[in-house]
């Protein structure tokens, strides 16, 4: 009996502790791009005042690493080309990325399977540069704030900023 319960204790420890997955890994047929990303796992969850919820990826072609956000708003909205996506870092510091082009919501393209498939979502992908990859898989993420035509929606990132750091640590850059 004790076996079994340690073989289970072993299993769901490791299993927690290795969630980020690479679910892509191929060269290009067309391109000749090498092409990594991870799994999409959940970035944050939204309160009554900023509804929606959000989920992330990160993204690597030929050693450009991007990070692939899909939001579920809830409503339509547009992000400007090279609006900040602002992240609060645990030790007060604040990085940026920049929305690389104008975008409008859709109904879908905050999902990424069925939940949220008939909502009003958004969906970015901004590159991560070397000095802002080392501090996001370095210092765990405790809010996103995400400015949009109709403002500008805070997150509380939690505990899912190991998920960030994990996903981040597939890809270390030099």
């Amino acid at each position: 009996m004790k076996n079994v319960l340690l073989i289970t204790t072993l299993i769901c420890i490791s299993s927690h502790s290795f969630s980020q997955k690479i679910v892509v890994d191929k060269k290009d047929e067309f391109t000749k791009h090498r092409i990594k990303q991870t799994s999409w796992e959940k970035l944050y969850m939204g309160s009554f005042k900023f509804p929606g919820q959000g989920y992330f990826r990160i993204t690597n072609i030929d050693g450009t690493v991007y990070l692939d956000l899909k939001m579920i708003t809830g409503s339509v909205v547009a992000i400007e080309k090279k609006q900040e996506i602002m992240f609060k870092l645990a030790n007060d510091s604040i990085v940026s990325l920049q929305n690389p082009e104008f975008t409008v919501s859709c109904s879908g393209c905050g999902a990424t399977g069925f939940v949220g498939s008939n909502a009003q979502g958004i969906s970015i992908s901004c590159v991560i540069d070397g000095p802002i990859h080392k501090q996001l898989a370095a210092i765990p993420i405790e809010k996103i704030r995400v400015y949009t035509t109709k403002g500008y929606s805070e997150y509380n990132v939690g505990k899912q900023n190991e998920n960030v750091m994990n996903a981040l640590a597939l890809f270390r850059q030099e």
